[in-house]
């Protein structure tokens, strides 16, 4: 069994004292069990009753709990239970009653009542006797003492002064003393046969005394504590305890090589995780949107654990842990490139990636990535003043997290690179293909892309319905359902004038079924439909104040009144349906200012086809990238 007590000294941590059994049930280390188990029953009735037992109390040490509830007491006693466990806790708590003699009242009632400086000028002047065996328990308890103000005070103020590093110093300088002293070893050797369980060996105590600077471990997890919350300065403060301290180097290096070791690990298992993540976004091109989470995370978690590492060791080799970042940054930098077609931030991950890497393989292959980014076509691409790539393509809001990922359109494009024919025997040959894949994402918002949706059924279910009447009339029939569709949209979501675009499309309708009536339905959908479109492109146009557009929409308007005006068939009957329309739509402005609550008009959404305009689709396109995840004809 002396592995467990090895174990125990290993995972040796700052709840040694709060935990304490002895200090939980207020007994003396020599109690028999039988007495840790009646005063542990009668604790956990009293608390149960809620009863106050004023003759229990623990010791009062700062920063360590003093409230001890019905779990804190079952656990104690069946730490006391446990042998090994058992010792390790007599190891680190006072011992008033060495060797049965009996304590003195005042130092028991001062430390109860938390005056601890009444106990530690008694043990100090007993830790300077002749008598060495006053002597080795009076260091003993001066070393408990010191360590567990200094833990519990550290908890407390969450920072360690000038004043509680001394009081470090003293605990670790005392713990040294006590861990050379033959006889206190001997009598923990003693304490073995007393307690007379099988499962106790003479050799556990070997180990207990081998193992005991591991209470540096105290120091070492309070000093990752603080370079993980960023405070640096106490984090090496800590250190300097340990590398002061008066134990064989040999121990301090082995502490300080396992703490490496554990940190090490923690920064291949964050270079991992990231990884995942990244494949993950390599699958759902449209989770890329947390790009900037995941490289800020791991960069800042990555030079923590770095940094931690070379405080703990000057000398320590870092190639293969900065490697290791070095190609998680490379990822991160064509992820940028090739998801979000931001070519001058890859370019800046990856000139940090650079100075992380260390095999010349390795520093080719981002010196040629930072070259394509460079050169890549998306770095030039041209955009306006008001382009914002966060937000909605189509009606430019800010675009929410989850729509992100919901509402984006994602389109997979390629680029053939080289095309091989290979002759595969029987008379035939067979194109092997090299190709660049790419992935646009068009960011969209959730209401345009209800919007779209609509838009888009309504101009299928009519263009099917024309093809019953007539193969020519699916064109203007799915053109006239597309603006019946915005329609639609309009009125569900309440976000453009829905009064001016209703009686325009109903002015259209009702003069349109004159010209049906006499007998040139045909022409009049067509006509219907392009005017129509044009109107509602107009309203849009002068609803943005887009000079340029509404003047292009007003010209082809009267152009092409004036086309219709001076044939016949116009005059007869499509130029009262399409005056009828044009005299509607300015009835429903005037109707509209005149209102006693208008209706607020916002900018209408761009339609589902302008994605072909976002710029850098547009530069793919340009660059001969083309629509599929791969070429055709490739399995």
């Amino acid at each position: 069994m002396a592995a467990h007590t090895e174990i125990l000294m290993s995972n040796i941590s700052a709840k040694i004292y709060e935990e304490n059994p002895f200090r939980v049930l207020n007994l003396p280390v020599g109690a028999r069990l039988e007495e840790a188990e009646k005063k542990a029953q009668k604790l956990i009735t009293a608390k149960r009753l809620n009863i106050l037992l004023p003759e229990h109390r623990s010791l009062p040490i700062p920063g360590l709990n003093g409230e001890m509830d019905e779990f804190a007491i079952q656990r104690a006693i069946d730490e006391i239970r446990n042998p090994h466990k058992r010792l390790l806790y007599e190891l680190f708590w006072f011992h008033l009653e060495p060797d049965g003699k009996e304590a003195k009242p005042e130092i028991i009632d001062s430390l109860l009542k938390g005056e601890f400086t009444k106990a530690e000028d008694l043990w100090r002047s007993l830790s300077e006797e002749t008598d060495p065996h006053l002597s080795l328990w009076a260091t003993h308890n001066l070393a408990v003492l010191y360590h567990s103000k200094a833990i519990g005070n550290e908890i407390k103020n969450n920072k360690i002064t000038e004043e509680l590093a001394e009081h470090w110093q003293v605990a670790l300088r005392y713990w040294h003393k006590v861990w050379a002293q033959e006889r206190f070893w001997d009598y923990f050797k003693k304490r073995v046969l007393e307690l007379d369980d099988a499962r106790l060996k003479v050799q556990d105590i070997e180990i207990l005394r081998d193992k005991l600077p591991s209470i540096l471990k105290i120091n070492t997890n309070f000093a990752l504590k603080y370079f993980g919350s960023g405070k640096r300065e106490y984090g090496l403060r800590h250190l300097e305890l340990v590398k002061e301290s008066a134990y064989q180097k040999a121990y301090v290096k082995e502490i300080l090589n396992e703490l490496n070791a554990f940190v090490s690990e923690n920064l291949i298992n964050i270079c991992s995780d990231t990884g995942n993540q990244l494949t993950d976004i390599d699958n759902n091109p449209k989770a890329a949107s947390n790009l900037h989470g995941i490289y800020a995370d791991f960069l800042s978690r990555a030079e923590r654990e770095l940094k931690t590492i070379k405080a703990f060791s000057e000398n320590v080799p870092l190639g293969d842990l900065e490697e290791r970042i070095a190609k998680t940054l490379r990822r991160i930098g064509n992820s940028y490139r090739f998801h979000l077609c931001d070519c001058k931030k890859a370019q800046e991950i990856l000139n940090q990636a650079l100075k992380y890497a260390h095999s010349d393989m390795l520093k080719d292959e981002i010196k040629t990535d930072i070259k394509a980014a460079r050169e890549d076509i998306f770095a030039s691409v041209k955009v306006g003043k008001d382009f914002n790539p966060s937000a909605c393509w189509f009606c430019g809001s800010e675009l929410k997290p989850e729509e992100k990922v919901s509402s984006s359109i994602t389109l997979k494009m390629h680029k053939v690179l080289n095309v091989k024919t290979v002759w595969t025997g029987s008379n035939t040959y067979q194109n092997h293909y090299t190709w660049r894949p790419f992935t646009v994402i068009i960011p969209r918002c959730k209401n345009c892309r209800q919007y779209h949706d609509i838009t888009k059924r309504w101009a299928i279910g009519l263009g099917i319905f024309g093809i019953f009447f007539y193969v020519v009339g699916a064109i203007p029939m799915a053109a006239l359902g597309y603006i019946i569709g915005h329609l639609v949209a309009a009125k569900k979501q309440k976000s453009v004038n829905y009064d001016i675009y209703a009686i325009s499309t109903l002015g259209i309708a009702m003069l349109g079924i004159l010209s049906i009536l006499t007998g040139a339905w045909r022409y009049a959908i067509l006509l219907m439909g392009i005017i129509g479109y044009l109107l509602y492109n107009f309203t849009a146009a002068k609803q943005r104040k887009e000079k340029g557009k509404l003047s292009l929409y007003a010209l082809i308007l009267i152009g092409g009144l004036g086309l219709i005006s001076i044939s016949r068939f116009g005059i007869q009957i499509l130029l009262p349906a399409v005056l009828g329309a044009i005299a509607a739509h300015f009835i429903a402005l005037k109707r509209q200012k005149k209102a006693k609550k208008p209706v607020k008009v916002s900018i209408r959404p761009k339609p589902y086809l302008s994605f072909n305009f976002y710029p850098h689709l547009m530069a793919a396109r340009k660059n001969g990238y083309v629509s599929g995840e791969k070429p055709v004809g490739v399995s």
